[in-house]
Parts: C-alpha cells; sequence; structure tokens
C-alpha cells in the first residue's frame, strides 16, 4: 500500500428553499439542510473546489492526526442529521 498523505478537499455547496419572510436563519439552515445532504450525496464531485496538500497536518492518517475519507460521511450525518 502507498503511504497517505494528508490533503484538503473543499467543496462550495448552494440550494434554495422557498420560506416566509419572517423565519430566522437557524430555521432557514434546517429548511436546507435536506438538499444539502442530497448534493452531499449525490453531485459531490461537481461541487469540488479545490484539493490541495494539508500544511498543517502533514502526517499520515494513522496517527490520529487526520480523519480517513470514510469517516468523512458518517460526522457529515452527525453534524447535519438524516436530512428530514
Amino acid at each position: 500500500m502507498s503511504k497517505l498523505k494528508a490533503k484538503l478537499v473543499y467543496f462550495s455547496f448552494v440550494t434554495r428553499v422557498l420560506v416566509p419572510e419572517d423565519w430566522s436563519d437557524e430555521n432557514i439552515v434546517k429548511a436546507a439542510k435536506g438538499n444539502m445532504l442530497i448534493k452531499v450525496e449525490n453531485e459531490l464531485h461537481e461541487n469540488l473546489e479545490e484539493i490541495i496538500d494539508d500544511i498543517e497536518c502533514p502526517a499520515s492518517v494513522e496517527d490520529g492526526e487526520c480523519y480517513p475519507l470514510e469517516d468523512i460521511f458518517g460526522q457529515l450525518g452527525r453534524i447535519f442529521g438524516d436530512g428530514k
């Protein structure tokens, strides 16, 4: 297996929601959550901004300083919930 190297992967997501004029930012974010999760699952590559070397965390994944890719979607699920 090749040596692992830390990279920073930048994405930019935008979604449209129709909400009442008086809704708070918190309510608007909740309304957008489901659309964002769909974009993460289905349009990830289309929203890629750039990939760069991680100079703050150049160590390999094994020493616990960085997260392996398969953990990223689990973390997003914990942050955003199930999109419902």
